[in-house]
């Protein structure tokens, strides 16, 4: 049997101090109507109280999550990311 892990030691990495510094950089990316310039986020950085709308691009380690154009994004205490969808 597996120990437990702490959902709030996962938590505790060192956040950027603003959602532009947890940005490494922006592309271009072809949506449904067409392209956007999408800033792209190291998930583990993004401050954990950051509310932002799509296009995003969040990556880490072992995801990428897309974010649409118009979704609203939110991320939780413990850094989960709840997306309203358009």
């Amino acid at each position: 049997m597996r120990p437990e892990i702490s959902l709030a030691a996962l938590a505790a990495t060192e956040r950027a101090s603003s959602l532009r510094a947890a940005q490494s950089g922006e592309r271009r990316v072809w949506f449904n109507d067409g392209w956007y310039a999408t800033p792209i986020y190291g998930r583990d950085r993004v401050p954990l109280d950051a509310v932002f709308q799509g296009p995003a691009i969040l990556e880490q380690l072992d995801c990428t999550t897309v974010v649409e154009p118009g979704d609203r994004v939110r991320q939780d205490t413990l850094g989960n990311l709840l997306i309203s969808v358009a």
